[in-house]
């Protein structure tokens, strides 16, 4: 559609549009994982020398405020959950399961993540990563 308009260009001009509710939510759904996904992600580098309790309580913090904490959590299945397994995988759910794997591989030292960056999942790298430093540490073995 094109339409025409013979005001000056710098100024605004207001458009309203009615749309459905369901469409508002999907809007503010948006909306909203654009402005969680637009801060800073910064958590410095996990080397296996330093406190892995402290960096991974950085890290679950700064994957909250970006909308990515549930891709760590365990997920329970069930019956429906089994019946879902054959469909097709939520194109969204991988986006944000490759993100996540992302943002921790980018807060490893290279030594690190050579030993965790062959795991499947995000959550297979980070228990991994539970599994090799969480009793290790200096403050986990006082």
């Amino acid at each position: 559609m094109i339409i025409e308009d013979e005001r000056d260009l710098d100024t605004p001009i207001k458009v309203s549009i009615e749309i459905s509710p369901t469409e508002q939510q999907k809007f503010y759904g948006l909306i909203k994982e654009m402005e969680a996904t637009s801060g800073k992600f910064e958590v410095e580098k996990f080397d296996g020398k330093g406190d892995f309790g402290l960096w991974k309580y950085k890290m679950l913090c700064q994957l909250e405020i970006v909308g990515l904490g549930s891709v760590l959590k365990e997920k329970t299945l069930d019956v429906k959950d089994e019946e879902q397994k054959d469909a097709k995988p939520d194109p969204r759910e991988q986006d944000r399961e490759l993100h996540t794997k992302n943002l921790i591989s980018m807060c490893l030292s290279d030594l690190i993540l050579r030993k965790v960056m062959n795991e499947p999942t995000a959550l297979a790298m980070w228990k991994a990563l539970e599994d090799e430093y969480q009793t290790k540490t200096l403050p986990n073995r006082i």
